[in-house]
């Protein structure tokens, strides 16, 4: 695996460069593009290990999937999202994650910043409940993560971790400017440069675990 690596990396580099800053700036086909890489090296993990490298897969075509939705409605594409990180989850309680102390740290941590963003929540509304399901099932799911070097000792088990705190980084960087009304350039790269090497690491977990 260690061979296609670099090769991946940089043409999701390419596709990033081209939405960030290229000719295709904007542009959903050059970052599902970019998506689509880490699609097609979780789709080579599920066919060689099979079982449940399959669910990474899922979660990774529904992360490109929502790449595409979200720009055109955010609700819908919240939801894809969201079913995304179920996969992740039970992917990573199967391969020894723990759910229990990691859960209610998730709910304490959500709370908090629902408080915190109360006021602009209420702008929302109906549309507020989605988000703070949302944020409850992102936060789980860098939650479990957290435990998983704890039961497994492996270098896949760094590599998810990794990959979950980057992609709990890019949400929350992209919730803020959301629900706020804040945003601004270096905040819509900072996401992008987040979220795509999370997808990617993610979907190289099977192959390490």
């Amino acid at each position: 695996m260690e061979v296609f690596l670099i090769p991946c990396l940089i043409l999701i580099g390419v596709f990033l460069k081209l939405y960030l800053w290229g000719p295709g700036k904007g542009s959903t086909v050059c970052k599902a593009a970019a998506t689509f890489v880490s699609v097609c090296v979780s789709f080579f993990g599920a066919l060689r290990f099979g079982g449940w490298a399959w669910i990474v897969f899922a979660a990774v075509f529904l992360c490109m999937a929502a790449d595409i939705w979200i720009q055109y409605s955010l609700i819908p594409g919240v939801l894809v999202f969201l079913s995304a990180h179920i996969f992740y989850i039970t992917w990573i309680v199967l391969s020894g994650g723990m759910l229990g102390w990691n859960l209610l740290l998730s709910c304490v941590v959500c709370g908090c910043l629902l408080w915190l963003y109360r006021r602009h929540l209420k702008s929302f509304g109906a549309q507020s409940i989605g988000l703070s399901i949302y944020l409850l099932i992102l936060l789980c799911m860098v939650s479990t993560a957290i435990s998983l070097p704890f039961a497994v000792n492996s270098l896949g088990a760094w590599i998810v971790l990794s990959g979950a705190l980057l992609f709990v980084s890019s949400d929350l960087i992209l919730g803020a400017s959301i629900v706020t009304g804040r945003k601004s350039g270096w905040k819509d790269k900072a996401i992008m440069l987040l979220y795509e090497p999370a997808v990617f690491l993610l979907a190289l977990s099977p192959f390490y675990i």
